[in-house]
């Protein structure tokens, strides 16, 4: 893939131009780049600063370091494991990572339970696992202001 000749956050700097209202011929021109990079930065960059950038880049590196570490796990050890993701859709933030070759509806509850604490309950739980995650087993559903008609599953 070829490389571009302007770091992400010179990238970041150009879109911020167009946001303060300079047309984007000029900004192109000044730049040297044509209004369909301009366009296709901004779909991939638009509404994030720097210190979001970089954020996102730790995380995404956090992600490959948690993978790296769980195909070492299962290849040295010849077990299988499991892991618990918990994620906020709305902005993408990993809330917690539970990995373990067994994980009970009791972890899970007192890990839900936990963020709860932290962040109040969810409005809405999407599961994207196979029928071993049993609805009934998680007693905080329901609690505060998740139905269980806030439930579903994409498996």
């Amino acid at each position: 893939m070829k490389k571009s000749r302007y770091s992400e956050s010179q990238i970041i700097k150009i879109l911020k131009e167009g946001e303060s209202g300079i047309p984007i011929t000029d900004i192109c021109r000044e730049h040297g780049i044509s209004r369909s990079a301009y366009y296709k930065w901004k779909s991939k960059y638009w509404g994030l600063d720097i210190q979001e950038l970089k954020h996102l880049r730790e995380l995404e590196t956090e992600n490959r370091r948690l993978k790296q570490m769980y195909a070492e796990l299962s290849l040295d050890n010849g077990r299988s494991f499991r892991t618990f993701n918990v994620l906020d859709d709305f902005n993408r933030e990993a809330l917690w990572i539970e990995i373990d070759t067994s994980l009970p509806a009791t972890r899970v509850t007192r890990v839900l339970d936990m963020i709860a604490s932290e962040r109040g309950y969810p409005t809405q739980v999407r599961v994207d696992n196979g029928p071993e995650f049993h609805l009934p087993s998680y007693g905080w559903m329901g609690k505060e202001t998740c139905s269980s008609d806030s439930f579903y599953s994409t498996w």
